[in-house]
């Protein structure tokens, strides 16, 4: 059983009803087709509308000016690709110059966090002003940003009168749609855009808020089409060339298939980026469940894969895979200083069934320890955070390995951790002052091999606490303390050299704008994030999750008394070492107690 949370249930409702309307409109006026007739592809994707829908009615007649403006927000935040019904609120001319999606999406959270008053009449002119809680906001690209503590947000409407009704004049020129967060949940859903590894073919995914219309599938693949975000740039490539288009007004389906009808700029492309642009493609497109396959098409002619005869439906013909979730083979237990390496379903007894590799023993005075994935390579770091030490085998499983401590590189030094690529990365600071990220080759001899620095400019006078690289080796998680006190969870993608090595770190997406304060943080899937922190000042520390388009969710686990760490063990499954010094695994919405522990590592 998974972690979950009550919105995350509040999800799986909504998707399973989904399902059920997709599986409903293949046999009626939606979903699949039941013939080979070509339908357009947004249609194909009405039947994933969430259940609870608006019903806009427009202006009513004599409405009074306080009316005309809460109809206007409310029918705005009815999702349509043209908003047809709130532009009914609104006068000749202001209707047309109103592009709603231009401008960030403000969110609010009920009736009482939104004000409408009145002003000053003269003659057939007048102004409403509106305030609002603000909780959120949605940025264009679907990025979601969460505020702390509500932000009071206010507006100022011009009406006048047209044909003897109050209709909305001037709008301010940024104002795109505010949201009620109840609408809002039952209108969007996150969802991937895929792009690919530079060192593998491995699709990587970035995630944002889309609504959930009748244009979904057109706004997937535009989405798919537009430069890469800036925190992924040098981090992933994607396969379509600079300038490629949609040539068609929307995405068709027929018979499951995806058909992209792109411009001439998709012509540009080399081999291995056709066959990146298609597995790119399949994984964003095919979310939508009327989508199987994914071909792309050219002047009504498929761009041609070498090797690929016919449109695939899955990444393996093409030789790609998705970004691996956490899923350790062996998980290991400390304690004291004795390392245990266990498979996950021994954790709660205690008694390993299966004989591991081999593990050295570990001084307590170094703490935050790291495992690489083959089980091979073993970093700590000292309790007053100033010293590396490593251990390392070279494959043999009779050989008890050597062990190291680093040349001094550091003070502050956060938890170790190791990507899939040779590197072992470490957060912390100059002795003289000011954060550092380094990285060290595996592949070096383990007393001599230095740490280098990684470029990260934008750190400035940030603290690192805590650090965590991505299964895929693309993508860094940070938590940092910046100078004024405040917490922030950052992204930042790996930018590589020519030999592949870390080079820099691009300036990061922030994440989980709620969360005030946490102590670690780990990858629990491609796109999400575990954390063990506070959603609000005075909290107790507990784990929460943080999705990479934005959003937290405080998790339905009670808090842990002394916890330090979280660990991510697949399939859901998170591990929290209390302050008893024992291991407590998240078995169906609540922590179950297991082995005795002093720490845990999942490779």
């Amino acid at each position: 059983m998974t972690a979950r949370s009550s919105s995350g249930r509040r999800r799986a409702r909504l998707g399973a009803l989904l399902a059920v309307s997709a599986l409903l409109g293949t046999s009626a006026c939606g979903g699949l087709p039941v013939s080979s007739e070509v339908m357009p592809g947004d249609n194909v994707s009405q039947p994933l509308l969430a259940p609870v829908r608006q019903h806009p009615v427009g202006p009513q007649k004599g409405a009074d000016p306080q009316s005309i403006v809460s109809g206007f927000l409310l029918d705005g935040s009815a999702q349509s690709e043209d908003y047809r019904a709130a532009r009914e609120y609104l006068a000749p001319g202001t209707a047309e110059r109103w592009v709603p999606r231009a401008h960030p999406s403000y969110l609010y959270s009920g009736k009482r966090a939104l004000t409408i008053r009145p002003g000053k009449e003269a003659k057939e002119h007048l102004t409403v002003t509106v305030n609002a809680q603000v909780t959120a906001v949605l940025g264009v690209d679907g990025r979601y940003t969460e505020y702390v503590t509500p932000e009071e947000r206010s507006v100022e409407f011009h009406l006048a009168r047209v044909n003897g009704q109050w209709r909305i004049s001037q709008l301010p020129e940024d104002f795109g749609v505010w949201l009620d967060t109840f609408y809002f949940d039952r209108s969007h859903q996150p969802f991937t855009v895929g792009y690919s590894s530079p060192i593998g073919r491995t699709i990587i995914p970035d995630r944002r808020f889309f609504p959930v219309s009748g244009a979904l599938l057109t706004a997937l693949a535009r989405a798919q089409l537009d430069p890469i975000p800036p925190y992924l740039q040098g981090a992933v490539t994607t396969g379509f060339p600079t300038l490629t288009k949609l040539s068609a007004d929307a995405v068709t389906v027929q018979d499951g298939l995806a058909r992209l009808d792109l411009n001439s700029a998709a012509l540009d492309s080399r081999a291995e980026e056709r066959r990146a642009a298609l597995a790119q493609a399949i994984t964003t497109m095919t979310q939508v469940s009327a989508v199987a396959g994914v071909s792309l098409q050219v002047d009504d002619r498929p761009l041609e894969v070498i090797g690929v005869s016919a449109p695939p439906n899955e990444l393996s013909q093409l030789g790609y895979q998705t970004a691996p979730g956490p899923n350790p083979g062996w998980v290991v237990v400390r304690q004291g200083a004795r390392l245990m390496p266990m498979h996950s379903g021994d954790l709660r007894s205690g008694k390993s069934n299966a004989q591991g590799p081999y593990l050295p023993s570990i001084d307590p005075a170094y703490s935050k320890l790291a495992v690489s994935s083959d089980m091979h390579d073993i970093a700590a770091v000292s309790a007053d955070g100033r010293a590396l030490l490593r251990w390392r085998q070279n494959g043999d499983p009779s050989s008890p390995g050597q062990s190291a401590t680093q040349p001094p590189f550091a003070v502050g030094m956060t938890r170790p951790t190791y990507d899939s690529h040779h590197g072992l990365w470490v957060g912390g600071a100059f002795p003289s002052g000011g954060a550092g990220i380094w990285v060290i080759d595996t592949r070096g001899e383990v007393e001599k091999t230095p740490a280098r620095q990684i470029e990260a400019p934008w750190l400035g006078g940030a603290t690192v606490l805590n650090m965590s690289v991505s299964t895929d080796s693309q993508r860094l998680a940070m938590l940092l303390r910046e100078r004024d006190g405040r917490l922030r969870i950052a992204v930042s993608g790996v930018v590589r050299g020519q030999d592949e090595r870390p080079q820099s770190l691009t300036a990061p997406v922030f994440l989980g704008g709620r969360v005030v304060d946490a102590v670690d943080l780990t990858w629990s899937s491609p796109y999400q994030l575990a954390v063990l922190g506070r959603a609000a000042q005075g909290q107790e520390l507990r784990a929460l999750s943080v999705g990479l388009e934005g959003r937290t969710e405080v998790l339905e686990l009670p808090p842990v008394p002394g916890a330090k760490g979280i660990v991510a063990l697949g399939a859901g499954q998170l591990g929290v070492v209390g302050g008893d010094g024992r291991l407590r695994l998240s078995i169906a919405g609540r922590w179950q107690e297991a082995v005795a522990a002093t720490d845990v590592m999942a490779p």
